[in-house]
């Protein structure tokens, strides 16, 4: 066993890097593979997030840190390398504050073949969530870790309180929270750092949207302009927490785009982690009275919106279903998926927009049929 002093001085110094990230890399990698227990509650979590059905207790768990994949003319240095077994390993990239090279973690999955035959599934460890700027297989924050070790070592007494593993993880996490990484409850520093990426993603989504309004819907989509929906009218709207494109005036109608704010639909995120939905929905004017209910009562009633509900009930592509919202009546029909699954791989923004073109197309022709 190497010291861990001794193994903080084991990585690749290069131009441009953080070394604090390095440090930190090579303490939590010593911790994983030193103190007993820890790798396996780690790796278990990790499993956990993609549904791997291993046998953990009983699977051989190796970490190393920099290790080095060709990657066209030049090298690319893995921070750390989980290897499960003989078939899983885990490809961490860990960052403070820095951001990431372009295609970085794609670069490194398409080449770490190079290490051995394996599925490889990538993990991002951050400081905060605004830094989640790469699809990777699962994105954490170092605060994450934390609250892993804490509930699952300290606060589960796996070791004696006066044992060398358990003073380890306690000096872990003091070093954790020391540099704002430890497990915040209400305001985190993520939050308040990401505030400026989330007003600029309101604006990057705008300018998509109102850039792909004016394309061919009704070609694309022949059940768009069925006579049960109000006007066909594609419009760029952004209102109730949510913007995207309606496709009809207000009565029946058909939207397509992001909720970033949840409180007015009742409708939390498919999963946190990945952040805001992309959505369908069926809207319908909605009143406990007179006209308005009337108009409401026809709406969900109407043939053609329950011969879609069946259909959907059986079937909804790569859309989660949901038949409407009880929290929020007016949303009648439900499909949705994370926004970041549907920009996955979409560096730029004729990707992007292309991306969201393909999503609206695939949604409204699950909702509305073919």
């Amino acid at each position: 066993m190497q010291s861990l002093f001794g193994y903080l001085k084991n990585y690749v110094p290069s131009e441009g890097r953080d070394p604090k990230e390095d440090y930190l890399t090579q303490m939590f990698a010593w911790i994983l593979s030193n103190v007993e227990g820890a790798d396996k509650i780690y790796v278990k979590n990790l499993c956990d997030k993609l549904d791997l059905n291993i046998d953990i207790d009983n699977t051989p768990v190796y970490i190393s840190t920099q290790e080095s994949v060709k990657i066209g003319s030049d090298f690319g240095y893995i921070d750390m390398l989980i290897n499960v077994g003989n078939d899983e390993a885990f490809i961490c990239e860990h960052k403070i504050f820095s951001e990431l090279r372009e295609n970085q973690i794609k670069k490194y999955v398409e080449n770490a073949n190079q290490l051995g035959k394996r599925n490889y599934h990538s993990v991002l460890v951050t400081y905060s969530e605004s830094q989640w700027t790469q699809n990777s297989d699962i994105a954490m924050t170092w605060g994450d870790v934390y609250k892993l070790f804490d509930e699952k070592i300290i606060k589960g007494e796996l070791y004696p309180s006066e044992s060398v593993n358990h003073f380890v993880i306690k000096e872990f996490l003091l070093y954790l929270r020391e540099n704002n990484m430890g497990g915040y409850k209400e305001i985190t520093p993520g939050m308040i750092q990401s505030w400026f990426s989330v007003t600029r993603l309101d604006k990057s989504l705008e300018c998509l949207f109102t850039d792909l309004v004016s394309e061919k819907w009704n070609e694309y989509c022949p059940n768009i302009t069925r006579k049960e929906f109000s006007e066909y009218n594609p419009t760029y709207h952004s209102r109730w927490g949510r913007l995207g494109i309606e496709f009809h005036a207000w009565g029946l109608l058909v939207f397509a785009g992001v909720v970033l704010y949840t409180e007015d639909h009742g409708l939390e995120p498919a999963d946190y982690e990945k952040g805001p939905d992309f959505c369908i929905f069926i809207d319908s004017e909605y009143g406990k009275n007179g006209k308005e209910k009337k108009q409401y009562d026809d709406n969900i009633h109407n043939e053609y919106i329950m011969e879609r509900k069946h259909v959907l009930e059986k079937d909804s592509g790569d859309f989660e279903y949901m038949p409407g919202l009880k929290s929020s009546p007016w949303r009648i029909l439900v499909l949705r998926k994370p926004l970041l699954d549907v920009l996955k791989d979409a560096y730029d923004k004729k990707e992007q927009r292309e991306a969201l073109k393909k999503a609206i197309i695939e949604g409204i022709n699950t909702m509305l049929g073919e």
